[in-house]
């Protein structure tokens, strides 16, 4: 597995409960949810700077495969993936996350898993960008019918 970068700072036990956590999507959405709220913090926005919008990406991919609505991604990607998700989510781990400096190893591991999996990334991104165009069209296209059909 590509996570022999990180062996210093990810735990076994962490890849074990990501393992734990992709077979549990509602525990799974909760973690997801805690990390979006994280991120959403003027301390992670900082730290994360250029990164917040892939982390956020990350948010979005692996609920995507939970939920069964994008499966072109491998396993190993969406461990992964949980993997950094937890890792952000825990003030517990190399270095304190309260202390002012606290999310530098935070925002080291997501980018080393962003980098790590950028192309499956960039591939759900582009996949999310033709579902939205592909609903905006059909709502668009639904709009013109019952704007015909009430015209009649």
């Amino acid at each position: 597995m590509k996570i022999e970068k990180l062996r210093n700072y990810i735990s076994e036990s962490t890849l074990k409960k990501a393992k734990e956590l992709a077979k549990n999507p509602k525990e799974l959405f909760t973690i997801i949810g805690e990390a979006d709220a994280k991120a959403h913090t003027s301390k992670a926005k900082k730290a994360f700077d250029g990164l917040i919008e892939d982390l956020k990406a990350l948010f979005r991919l692996v609920k995507a495969w939970a939920t069964l609505d994008y499966n072109q991604v491998q396993w190993q990607t969406i461990i992964l993936g949980i993997t950094g998700i937890l890792y952000f989510i825990s003030p517990f781990d190399a270095i304190f996350d309260l202390l002012p400096f606290g999310l530098i190893d935070d925002a080291y591991v997501v980018a080393t898993i962003i980098g790590m999996i950028k192309t499956e990334l960039e591939e759900f991104k582009k996949w999310e960008t033709a579902k939205s165009q592909n609903n905006h069209g059909r709502a668009a296209s639904n709009s013109d019918s019952n704007e015909s059909s009430s015209s009649e």
